[in-house]
């Protein structure tokens, strides 16, 4: 698993995926990768965007992402 914090918020996801933070709308973008010999081959298909609203974090699931919450400000995400 891999760990990034943004807005005071942790996000543990899976290896074979990584992630795009857009500051000016306050959205996350995660997205699966394609890898070989630990090397980005190909961008997968995306699977969830977070969006920050002041306190609230909305979670959008686009593909087989479970979100578990393990504390007030942590969160894992999953495949189905």
């Amino acid at each position: 698993m891999q760990t990034v914090t943004i807005n005071n918020r942790t996000f543990h996801y899976p290896d074979l995926t990584i992630y795009f933070y857009d500051r000016q709308i306050e959205q996350i973008l995660f997205i699966a990768t394609i890898e070989t010999d630990d090397e980005i081959i190909a961008y997968d298909d995306p699977q969830l965007i977070v969006e920050f609203n002041g306190d609230e974090v909305i979670f959008k699931p686009i593909w087989n992402v479970v979100v578990k919450q393990v504390s007030a400000n942590e969160y894992v995400l999953d495949e189905r």
